[in-house]
């Protein structure tokens, strides 16, 4: 069945979700990200596509992009995603996709609602229990706060009437709905978890956990909470206890700025 064409914004905004497949985590350290902030930049200005404000998740991205030209959005897209999983299978030595085939994109045809899109974008990590949306490294906020280097804020500035009223918007409180994943987390099953270390760590056990520092290990637990691992699952594989687990990804959260979700919710 032929796929349906994406209603064009009026206006030429567009919020963007681009997703690993099957949960896929898609950045495992900070020279992923750094590498897909970059990809970015540089096709963003080849297909004259303007990065609003953006926030990078564990499995997934979430953009708010401008463009003039009714193909910019697709070929943006394309190139983005073709070249970040090139690099990426060849980082980590593995073929296929990465990213679910069709990106979800919704277009934004007024100017409160690309207010709220992207205080929502922004918000991401602290709704999803991450972090405080001020304290997460990886979204457009700190550009904000700093200097800008890939995100183009003139038309919110220009909208609320100045940086410091925009500031105060994007982290007030809210009750806001915006275009999401839409699916419920499952459990992932002992050989999936497994089959995952393997695949993105190159252990065939996960007690081989055991020679990583604190930090890998916060920094793993995390990304294995995410994707839907519980406490005691992680745990029992692991052969590392519940409250250590809990206590390491509390810890290591503080120190990187990017904390565990919900690491006492022991599902």
């Amino acid at each position: 069945m032929a796929r349906c064409g994406r209603r064009q914004s009026s206006a030429g905004y567009d919020h963007v979700i681009i997703r690993g497949i099957n949960r896929q985590t898609i950045f495992l350290d900070e020279e992923d990200r750094k590498r897909f902030l970059s990809t970015m930049r540089r096709f963003s200005k080849e297909t004259e596509v303007t990065i609003i404000v953006y926030c990078l998740m564990d499995n997934h991205v979430h953009l708010l992009i401008q463009h003039d030209k009714s193909d910019a959005l697709g070929d943006f897209m394309k190139r983005l995603s073709g070249s970040y999983v090139f690099y990426y299978n060849q980082k980590y030595d593995r073929v296929g996709h990465l990213f679910q085939d069709r990106f979800k994109s919704e277009p934004i045809d007024t100017t409160a609602y690309l207010l709220i899109a992207s205080r929502y974008i922004i918000q991401n990590p602290q709704k999803a229990g991450i972090c405080n949306a001020a304290d997460y490294r990886w979204s457009s906020w700190h550009e904000i706060c700093e200097k800008p280097r890939l995100s183009d804020i003139q038309v919110l500035t220009d909208t609320v009437g100045g940086l410091p009223a925009l500031k105060e918007y994007l982290l007030m409180p809210n009750e806001d709905t915006c275009l999401d994943l839409e699916e419920k987390k499952k459990l992932l099953s002992d050989n999936e978890l497994t089959e995952w270390m393997h695949t993105a760590y190159g252990y065939h056990n996960l007690s081989e956990t055991g020679s990583m520092t604190d930090v890998q290990k916060g920094e793993l637990f995390r990304i294995m909470r995410q994707m839907g691992a519980s406490v005691r699952q992680i745990s029992r594989l692991t052969g590392i206890s519940r409250n250590v687990i809990q206590k390491t990804m509390k810890a290591t959260g503080k120190a990187t700025g990017t904390g565990p979700v919900d690491p006492t919710h022991d599902c």
